[in-house]
């Protein structure tokens, strides 16, 4: 089992497993990873700053670490506090309609040349 992931559905209904998705705007933002008609933030759910880990804070649509008080928009963007950059994103393909975590896809290829 490796690190916590975090992926922010941008029409989906919220619920926790080790895999968190949770509610968000329908617009595609940067860094968007958009599988068949659906649309995602995927980040590793580690604060930035000393490896903790944020909650998803459904009222503010933020990432909150309750360690230092870091947090992160819902892209994952470091917005406030100690963190020194935006949460990390792990490998993905994808497959048809399937997102894979630990594979280095196109689309993952494509958006590490862009951040």
């Amino acid at each position: 089992q490796g690190p916590h992931a975090s992926v922010l559905g941008r029409k989906h209904v919220p619920w926790d497993s080790d895999i968190t998705i949770a509610c968000g705007g329908v617009a595609v933002q940067p860094g968007d990873i958009i599988v068949g008609d659906d649309r995602y933030m995927l980040a590793i759910g580690l604060c930035t700053h000393l490896g903790c880990i944020p909650s998803w804070a459904p009222s503010r649509k933020i990432f909150k670490c309750a360690c230092h008080g870091g947090e992160f928009d819902e892209s994952g963007v470091n917005t406030f506090g100690p963190p020194p950059r935006p949460l990390d994103i792990p490998p993905f393909d994808i497959k048809g309609t399937m997102l894979v975590l630990g594979e280095s896809g196109k689309q993952y290829k494509k958006l590490m040349n862009i951040i």
